[in-house]
């Protein structure tokens, strides 16, 4: 009579439902945390990388009034990004082509083949490093963030 009951027991106790939800939350909820956790992360990558664009963008103005000026087009990047700077490596190059050609030229040459006058250009690059805050396989390939600008201003 003891088996019986025992039996009876035990198929009321796989019939039974009460702690199922509990087991599946538990199971659940760090599978959603990572997912959360990873989707920060890349967002937070995603507006890193849009401000220094937006950065760039600032500098590209400022090289419109002085394109000469690569000191003070770096400091109106650093003031566009706002904040602590100091990771943030900042570069701005002026250089020159010819119309229909892809190769630099020196920025005293006036006129280029054909007759056509030399565009002299600003590069704006604004990098910096990229901190994770998951140890995530796919995130861990991204270690820098970076914005660019490129404006002709001659």
């Amino acid at each position: 009579m003891a088996v019986f009951s025992r039996t009876r027991q035990l198929r009321a106790l796989r019939r039974a439902e009460q702690g199922g939800v509990a087991v599946e939350l538990a199971l659940f909820i760090p599978v959603m945390l990572v997912l959360f956790a990873g989707l920060f992360q890349f967002g937070s990558g995603i507006f890193d990388t849009l401000r220094l664009e937006s950065a760039a963008r600032a500098g590209a103005q400022y090289a419109m009034i002085d394109p000469t000026n690569a000191t003070d087009i770096q400091n109106a990047v650093r003031n566009a990004i706002g904040g602590d700077t100091s990771d943030v490596k900042v570069t701005a190059t002026s250089y020159c082509q010819c119309p229909g050609d892809n190769a630099h030229v020196d920025c005293t040459i006036v006129s280029c083949s054909g007759g056509a006058s030399s565009h002299q250009f600003v590069s704006i690059a604004a990098n910096r490093p990229f901190t994770s805050i998951l140890s995530l396989p796919a995130l861990a390939s991204i270690t820098e963030v970076s914005g660019h600008a490129i404006i002709r201003v001659r």
